[in-house]
């Protein structure tokens, strides 16, 4: 049976549920597939760094997390290397979060000795070629890097061996997927792939624990969450969701795209529709930022009902300058 070992971010205490969801996914996506294999799980520092949430302890999660930094000699033993979801590759990231975590848990002297670990863990800057040429990514992104990032002489040679040598790399927007093309000269192949966490079915993550007031929303129900700025509802948004089936959704009459301007902080939002658990709104209005409320729905669900799209969904074009003579 061939064993592959899965990378991922590290969610101490299981403290980000979407982070756990996204490592679940790849759970779900290995039993269903043809191919039988057995997964080895690393991260930089394993949850139990710190003491465990509430809802996760005593929780049977069907892996078991090992420290990357003391085990970088036994990726080499394995057929595939799987990086899986996150910013794990994000200069910022590297230079900004995974650094001061190393520092303030004591993993690392300095700031020197925390960056060379992360660049052996997640650039693979100590493997050879034949182990990057069997590694694999889903689910990242770099859609925070900038030029700069790509010039910087210690992160910027070391990224582009990772990606240019990996086997192949699946990112979850399209920003990165045209530069990941870019980068490996290769516009022929599909380089998105979505949030790890999507490839989930509904089920799978029906053997996590559950709250008092998670139970209590009725069957059919839908929980919104939205991730641009918005004016509260007038009755509050716990309250709204609570009164599921139907959930508040800020949203304005019209997509204030084309003048670039932000909806008035008076503007009264409408109700959403309710719509299956299943469903999942993400995307924004390019001119603007303000979220265009798409939606995605797994085939189990036919007939969801749609909500509006942003009508500048797409950037409009400039006009034309015409010269006389």
């Amino acid at each position: 049976m061939g064993r592959v070992a899965v990378i991922t971010a590290p969610n101490i205490g299981y403290r980000n549920t979407g982070m756990l969801t996204v490592d679940l996914a790849f759970e779900s996506l290995r039993r269903r597939m043809d191919t039988a294999f057995d997964a080895t799980w690393y991260t930089l520092h394993t949850p139990e760094t710190v003491p465990l949430r509430e809802g996760a302890r005593g929780t049977a999660f069907p892996f078991r997390f090992h420290p990357l930094a003391e085990h970088l000699g036994t990726l080499r033993d394995h057929d595939a290397v799987v990086f899986w979801g996150d910013f794990l590759y994000t200069r910022h990231y590297l230079a900004q979060d995974a650094t001061n975590r190393l520092l303030d848990f004591g993993f690392a002297t300095d700031r020197d000795d925390a960056r060379a670990q992360l660049n052996r863990a997640l650039l693979l800057s100590d493997q050879p070629d034949e182990v990057l040429a069997r590694t694999l990514s889903y689910g990242g992104t770099i859609l925070h890097n900038t030029q700069s990032d790509y010039e910087d002489k210690e992160h910027g040679p070391l990224f582009s061996r990772l990606v240019t040598r990996a086997h192949r790399m699946w990112v979850r927007d399209p920003l990165s997927a045209a530069k990941i093309a870019h980068l490996r000269r290769d516009r022929t192949t599909d380089h998105f792939g979505s949030d790890a966490a999507l490839l989930s079915r509904p089920g799978d993550l029906d053997h996590l624990p559950t709250t008092e007031w998670s139970r209590s929303v009725p069957e059919g129900g839908a929980i919104g969450v939205f991730l641009v700025p918005a004016p509260r509802s007038p009755s509050g948004c716990p309250a709204s969701a609570r009164a599921c089936p139907t959930v508040w959704a800020p949203r304005w009459s019209g997509c204030p795209g084309s003048t670039g301007t932000s909806p008035p902080r008076s503007a009264t939002p409408r109700p959403a529709r309710a719509v299956p658990r299943s469903a999942i709104w993400s995307g924004c209005c390019p001119a603007t930022g303000w979220s265009s409320r798409t939606r995605t729905t797994w085939p189990s669900t036919p007939g969801a009902p749609a909500l509006p799209r942003c009508a500048s969904a797409r950037p409009s074009r400039p006009p034309r300058r015409t010269t006389t003579t």
